[in-house]
This record gives structure tokens, sequence and C-alpha cells, in this order.
């Protein structure tokens, strides 16, 4: 019995890594070449979400490491603030959908044993090798192409968004930012398994190329410095041979110069300030930080909402729905707005106790953790990256309590 709840879990979860990239390509998919309505493409393309709820419903009771009961924490918490502190009950659970719903598969992949866990980590590095070849070879589409092919919404795809006059890469993805950070993950779990080799093999050199240079397509700057940490940590603590160490550092320098000297600029611009600021996109963050502080600074005279938040839904990506709220610009900020100082220390708490317990049993998703952690200081990451944040929720969970590969 317990076998073959084992491995319809694992097909589940399986099911889920191949798809959730495709969700938002699914959705444009369901409305404009098969016309359903708005609300039934959005919930067909979330058909997912039920099942999580309940397997999570039934595995709940199992398997409560440390991690898994600051998530459940969390999850009480922000299910609290979702009904009695955002504006209306619904646009909170909406905002828990967002921002939480993903630590539930902390606890549905528990019981798989390490086989099925290994099995969904090669899953998903095919899969991101795919995307990110894909996020190269839309180099040489033109813009628009999901547009002139499938009639997709014109806020849809390649040509979107640029770096100059460069288009930034999304290969499937509604957005560059969503695409890096996605490849993360890959490129701490295919740069350890590079580092612990004892032998040479020539396609997991070819594979990370494959992602970083798809990621560096992307021209995403958080995305970027999270795979500097990436590298940097793993030649620290994992690479033994010197040599191999000057080839990883070499091939990082080189392949990333491919999309940095690839940018087209306006007449008198500059490449290196337009990657480094990506033109009006700095001054949008830099806005959002002083309002960010501007309302911190309030909250200081107001003791409650300082520590409990204004309520879910109140700060992330479902601001620019509504019309009301504030734009952070940083998932951290995000949450310190939404559930308060209490909340912020149960997420950062929660991110350290699985990073301690991934690098003794997957270093490799522990770095993927930090490098997308980091990232989100810039960006509301976990929030509005959901292929990353399912994914790597998955991924961990189904290695929590296994040994290390």
């Amino acid at each position: 019995m317990k076998k073959n709840w084992q491995k319809f879990v694992f097909i589940f979860l399986a099911i889920l890594i191949v798809y959730l990239p495709f969700q938002v390509f699914a959705q444009e998919f369901l409305f404009n070449v098969c016309h359903f309505s708005a609300g039934t493409s959005f919930w067909l393309a979330h058909w997912y979400e039920f099942f999580i709820l309940l397997f999570f419903l039934v595995r709940i009771k199992k398997h409560l490491s440390s991690g898994r009961v600051i998530a459940l924490i969390l999850i009480v918490f922000g299910l609290i603030s979702a009904v009695f502190l955002s504006k209306s009950a619904g646009r909170g659970i909406e905002g828990f959908r967002f921002d939480l719903f993903f630590l539930l598969t902390l606890f549905i992949a528990s019981d798989l044993p390490e086989k099925l866990s290994q099995s969904l980590i090669k899953i998903y590095l095919v899969l991101a090798g795919l995307i990110s070849a894909w996020a190269i070879v839309e180099r040489f589409l033109p813009v628009h192409y999901w547009q002139k092919l499938l009639n997709f919404s014109p806020d849809f795809g390649f040509g979107n968004y640029f770096v100059g006059l460069t288009p930034r890469s999304d290969s499937i993805f509604n957005g560059p930012s969503q695409l890096s950070n996605y490849l993360l993950l890959a490129a701490g779990l295919v740069l350890v398994r590079i580092a612990r080799a004892k032998k040479f093999n020539w396609t997991d050199y070819l594979y990370y190329m494959i992602i970083i240079l798809g990621l560096g397509f992307a021209y995403s700057r958080a995305a970027w410095i999270g795979l500097a940490v990436i590298v940097l940590l793993t030649l620290i603590f994992v690479f033994k041979s010197w040599s191999v160490r000057f080839k990883i550092i070499f091939i990082s320098i080189i392949v990333m110069l491919i999309p940095i000297l690839s940018v087209k600029t306006v007449s008198g611009g500059s490449a290196t300030a337009s990657i480094l600021t990506h033109d009006t996109s700095q001054v949008s963050h830099e806005i959002a930080a002083t309002t960010t502080l501007t309302e911190m600074k309030k909250r200081l005279r107001q003791p409650v909402k300082l520590l409990f938040g204004s309520g879910l839904s109140s700060a992330g990506p479902l601001v620019l729905k509504y019309h009301d709220g504030l734009i952070s610009e940083s998932w951290y900020l995000q949450i310190l707005l939404e559930i308060g100082v209490i909340g912020l220390v149960c997420w950062l708490w929660l991110i350290v106790v699985l990073f301690l317990d991934m690098i003794k049993k997957n270093t490799g998703l522990a770095y993927g953790l930090i490098a997308v952690s980091i990232a989100a200081i810039f960006l509301h990451t976990f929030a509005d990256s959901p292929a990353t944040s399912w994914t790597l929720f998955a991924l961990i969970g189904a290695n929590l309590g296994k040994k290390d590969e």
C-alpha cells in the first residue's frame, strides 16, 4: 500500500514539475486559441492546486521535521493574515496562493524513497536544459513570435523586455526573471555534480554552458548575482582540484561575456550601463525602496501592524491587479509589509533550517535555494515565479531526510 502511494505521489509530482514552466503558456493557449473565458482558462491552468491541498491534508501529520514545522507555522500564520488582516478574505486567500501555497509541497513529497527523489531531480534537469536551449534558440527568432504563431496576448514572451535595444530571452515563461530564477536550481545541481565527479564528463560541462548561457540571455542582474554565489560557494567548499576550478571560472566568464557583448544600445548609450541599470527599471526599484522605507517608518508607531503586517496581497504582484497597495520590488520587503516582522523572521528561519538540512543531503539544492533567495532580495521571486518556487520546494521536500547524493 505504501509503495503504491509513493508511486502515485511521484507520478503527480513528476507531472507537476514538467507542467509548471508551461502554466502561463497553457493559460494563454486556452484563452487565445481554445477561446475559453479568462476565468475558465485560469482555473484550468491551475488544475494542480486542488490536488496539492488534498495531498497536504492527507500527509500533514507525517514527518514533521524542523523545517516542516516552521513551514506549517508560516502556513497557519498566512491563513490567519489572509482571513483577518487582508482587505477581504477572498483577496487574502488569493495572496496566500501566490505567497505561501507552494510550502505545502514540503509535506507531500516526504514519503518518497531516495531513488524516486533523485528521479524528480533528473526530470527537472532535463526540462531545464531544454528550456534554456530554447532561450538560446529564440535569439534567432523575431520578437513576438508567439503572437505571430498562436495569437497570444501581446504581453507574453519574447519581445516585451529589453536591455537597450536587445530583447531579453523568456523561453516559454512570461518574463526573463522567471526564466533565469528557474535555471538557478539547475546551475547549482550540475555544478556540484561536476565538482564531485571523479572523471571528466563533457556532457555535464556542455549542460552547464547551456544553462548559464540561457540564464545570461535573460539579462537578470539578480539571477547573475545568484549564479555568482553558486560558483563561489562551489569553488570554495566543494571543488578539490585546482585545475577543475580554473576550468569552471574560465567557462563561466567566457559564456557570460557572450550575452554581455551582444547588447545593442541606443545612440550614445553604454552596453554596460544598460545591463547594470536596465534603463528605467532601476528608477522603479529606487522609488519602491523609498516608498517602503517611508511606510515602515509609519509602522514604527503602529506596533500591531509592524508585527503582523497589513495582510497578504497588500504589497506583492497582486497590487497590480487590485490597483492599491505597495509594490516593494523585493520578496523580503513584501513579506515584511504583508505579514510583518513575525512573518519575516519565520521565513528567514525556514530558509536557514532548510539550507542547513540540504547542505548535508543535497548540496546542489542547498546552493540553488541560496541563489534564488539572494535573487529575491531584488525581486518578488517566490510570488512572481511559481515554476521556481513550486519546483524548488517540491525537490527540497522530496530530499528532506535523504542521504547526500
